[in-house]
């Protein structure tokens, strides 16, 4: 049986791994709502994980792709004992932009399941008129905002790599992936 995400008492905040978190936001209220937002391990600087992707790509001869996401839609599923336990997942949509433009060149949907100690998300990045890109990997508390590029289509048939992910203002986040084929 599936059902949101309910609370009573205080207010709450689940953080593993970095960015997506659980803030139950109502001190009185019988049942609050959580607020859930983005990858897992999205507090790390973006100037940083720039430099650090870019670095590597420098070292290896991948190609950088630097995007900025906005989320738009986010839902939460409880599945075991109310509040936040393993097995429980959040999904969410994001428009994605070339860094530094304007323009919407794409969307993603992700879906993160709580593990004993990790997140384990799986997603989807469609840029419009170019292909997919998929990832699927597990962020553990303390880890690195790193998550394993498995395939793609189209332009991105055949690539591997990683994505970094880190915070920037507004409620957005940069997906900074390192591609390699």
């Amino acid at each position: 049986m599936k059902r949101k995400f309910t609370a009573a008492g205080a207010a709450v905040a689940l953080v593993i791994g970095g960015g997506a978190w659980i803030g139950l936001t109502s001190a009185t209220a019988s049942t609050a709502k959580p607020s859930l937002h983005g990858w897992p391990g999205a507090q790390a600087s973006a100037s940083k994980t720039i430099a650090s992707v870019k670095a590597e790509a420098a070292n290896n001869g991948s190609h950088v792709l630097l995007l900025r996401a906005h989320q738009v839609k986010q839902t939460s599923i409880d599945v075991g004992p109310a509040g936040p336990s393993v097995g429980d997942y959040f999904m969410f949509e994001e428009n994605l932009r070339y860094q530094g433009a304007a323009q919407v060149v794409g969307r993603d949907s992700v879906r993160c399941t709580f593990g004993a100690t990790s997140f384990i998300c799986d997603g989807t990045l469609d840029l419009f008129a170019k292909g997919k890109i998929v990832i699927y990997g597990a962020t553990f508390r303390g880890d690195a905002n790193l998550f394993p590029v498995t395939g793609g289509t189209d332009h991105y048939q055949g690539v591997g790599g990683q994505l970094s992910t880190a915070n920037l203002r507004h409620g957005n986040e940069l997906l900074a992936f390192e591609l390699t084929r």
